[in-house]
């Protein structure tokens, strides 16, 4: 584990430049209006986590929307450059060390939690019940879950070794990143319902199909409302 928080700590440090740019199915969800998606837009005051949030790109967007930031990544070390980088554009964020599996905040604090690309990945010897515990317990009755989930045929999942209850672990990611971690992968729109329906209504799901130029990506979006 120590060897994939120091792959990751040196990742995200080499993205912290000036500019941030926000992840497009967020600024799609978060401020879009779409047939299939139930989602309040009462953003102004509330509090919200960004979910293992890299290198911040989400933040100024959640800023922007008058959310009140949170957030949390696996070492000290990224979270710091998170912090300057928020620092530079004035923008206050609570931001704290943890794992998909043991969130740094305390219960039922957050309106809106946002996952982008993350909530999936799963500890060695731990399993995805674990990160959705987690997700249950910092949200909030009636808080909104904006989440990403891999679907099967996205590029990373290429040879892939399957494992027990939908995990996979990572043997082929061409950036060398992710190799050996291991993701939860969801193959329909109906197993994603049936992970989520015990605690969480108003499921709403599209997907992302993209080809860049060689790399597809294919994702489930979800959003959600806990009961």
């Amino acid at each position: 584990m120590e060897k994939i928080d120091q792959l990751y700590s040196d990742f995200h440090k080499s993205r912290l430049g000036v500019h941030c740019y926000p992840n497009e199915f967020l600024v799609r969800t978060m401020l879009g209006s779409y047939p299939d998606l139930t989602l309040s837009h009462d953003y102004k005051g509330k509090n919200v986590l960004d979910w293992a949030c890299g290198d911040g790109r989400n933040l100024i967007l959640l800023h922007n929307l008058g959310l009140r930031l949170h957030a949390f990544e696996i070492t000290d070390r990224i979270c710091e450059g998170v912090k300057e980088r928020m620092e530079t554009f004035g923008i206050e964020a609570d931001i704290r060390t943890g794992r998909n599996s043991h969130v740094p905040f305390e219960a039922d604090l957050f309106d809106y939690i946002v996952a982008s690309s993350s909530i999936y990945y799963v500890d060695h010897g731990d399993s995805f019940h674990s990160n959705y515990n987690e997700l249950t317990r910092v949200l909030r009755s009636g808080g909104y879950a904006i989440v990403t989930l891999p679907h099967p045929k996205t590029f990373i999942l290429e040879d892939a070794v399957p494992l027990e209850d939908g995990h996979y672990q990572i043997t082929k990611d061409p950036y060398g990143l992710r190799n050996g971690d291991i993701f939860k992968v969801f193959h329909d729109r109906q197993e994603i319902i049936d992970a989520f329906s015990g605690d969480f209504t108003d499921i709403c799901i599209g997907m992302q199909d993209e080809d860049y130029y060689g790399m597809h990506i294919q994702l489930w979006l979800a959003v959600m409302r806990k009961k």
